[in-house]
């Protein structure tokens, strides 16, 4: 995982994101307001962590995602955050988004190769 800094932009705060894709195991249809009075649900996700292994995680699903319908057993893109707590302790805050994990197209899922293409600067204007 390649954690990257970003400024968050609500609270202005610097903070190092990283992009997941986790499978969704379970999640409590029940919403809830976290302290900032944003609502999410708590759920379970698998995911291959940075030693390959497979584990399985506690994380949110904001209710402007879960609204949008999602199923367990479906792999969904999320983040990890680093946060720090009122203690001074960090840990990590995993979340997950209603979009799909799903790769992107490369040339070689069409049988196409690289080829280096030339750009004409006169057909562009």
């Amino acid at each position: 995982m390649n954690f990257v800094e970003s400024k968050n932009p609500k609270t202005e705060a610097i903070e190092r994101v990283a992009k997941i894709t986790a499978e969704l195991i379970e999640i409590n249809p029940k919403a809830k307001a976290n302290k900032n009075g944003t609502m999410f649900h708590n759920a379970s996700i698998k995911f291959d962590n940075s030693k390959g292994e497979s584990v399985t995680r506690q994380a949110i699903v904001y209710a402007s995602n879960y609204a949008y319908g999602m199923s367990v057993g479906v792999t969904y893109s999320g983040k990890a955050t680093v946060i720090t707590g009122d203690d001074g302790k960090q840990g990590v805050l995993l979340s997950l988004s209603h979009l799909t994990g799903a790769g992107s197209a490369s040339l070689a899922d069409f049988g196409l190769e690289a080829t280096p293409v030339e750009a004409n600067l006169e057909s562009v204007k």
